[in-house]
């Protein structure tokens, strides 16, 4: 039962990133525009919040993935909307995500 609800978070976190550095690529300059920003932001926390509610096992079983990062990246974009870091939003999708897409897959495989 447990595996179930880790594999529907993992699913559901592995479809916003993938959907997020595939955009990111497509349009390159995304960050300039304010509407794709907001995208952007909503796609980071939806990946967040599903991986933030990961019930311990899948913590432990899964150590390598920066918990409390993804945590405190959720955090700042729900509490501090109004002054979102634009590049620290643009570096977590281009630079984060992509490696987190690959662990996700990998979690997936193993379950």
């Amino acid at each position: 039962m447990v595996d179930d609800e880790i594999r529907g978070r993992l699913e559901e976190a592995l479809k916003d990133a993938r959907l997020a550095v595939a955009e990111a690529q497509r349009r390159g300059s995304w960050a300039t525009d304010a509407l794709l920003t907001a995208g952007m932001a909503k796609l980071v926390e939806n990946i967040a919040e599903y991986l933030g509610h990961m019930p311990q096992e899948g913590k432990d079983r899964f150590p390598d993935i920066p918990w409390e990062k993804i945590r405190g990246m959720r955090n700042r974009i729900v509490h501090d909307y109004t002054r979102l870091d634009v590049p620290t939003l643009r570096s977590t999708v281009e630079d984060d995500l992509p490696p987190l897409v690959r662990q996700i897959e990998r979690m997936l495989e193993e379950l």
